[in-house]
């Protein structure tokens, strides 16, 4: 669990440093111009409204159902296999990750981008260690559920932000 979630922490820190150098990279003279970040707004909220809405559809197996795997694999391969899993579940875009991503992107330092994901993965490993044990909640309707109806909650805060944006823009130039 240590190697896993430690390499999960690594995962956040090399998305913050690339959603950082991408808010880097966007021409200073946009600050003026608020309409790139309401774009961003309005295709993360789409973004969101298409997860909550399942689309796209993902199959698992042959008759669509995920299937727990035995891995009987030697001590040192389940090192590896734990470090590969920490690394790629620490840059799964979920919406709250890509919404962490581009709070990243706005910040004016590097630095506080880490500091910034390092404090949202201690958000995340608080729920993380008690999940671990409780796999099967995943597989609730009701988690679900309310999973996708909180996503389509915060992709209508996203799109008001992005539509506010653009009429301040408009108004006001």
């Amino acid at each position: 669990m240590g190697l896993f979630l430690t390499a999960r922490l690594m995962g956040y820190m090399a998305f913050a440093v690339v959603a950082w150098l991408a808010g880097a990279a966007v021409p200073r003279a946009w600050e003026t111009h608020r309409w790139p970040m309401a774009l961003v707004n309005l295709l993360l909220a789409a973004a969101m409204v298409a997860w909550a809405l399942g689309w796209p559809r993902r199959k698992c197996g042959k008759a669509g159902r995920s299937t727990l795997v035995q891995i009987d694999q030697p001590v040192r391969s389940r090192r590896s296999s734990a470090l590969l899993l920490g690394f790629l579940t620490g840059i799964n875009f979920c919406p709250p990750f890509l919404a962490a991503g581009v709070r990243a992107a706005q910040l004016n330092h590097l630095a506080a981008a880490l500091v910034f994901f390092a404090v949202f993965f201690l958000g995340t490993v608080v729920w993380f260690a008690p999940m671990a044990a409780l796999g099967l909640v995943r597989r609730s309707s009701a988690v679900v559920a309310v999973a996708r109806m909180t996503a389509l909650l915060l992709a209508l805060w996203y799109a008001g932000t992005g539509l506010m944006i653009l009429a301040r823009e408009a108004f006001h130039g």
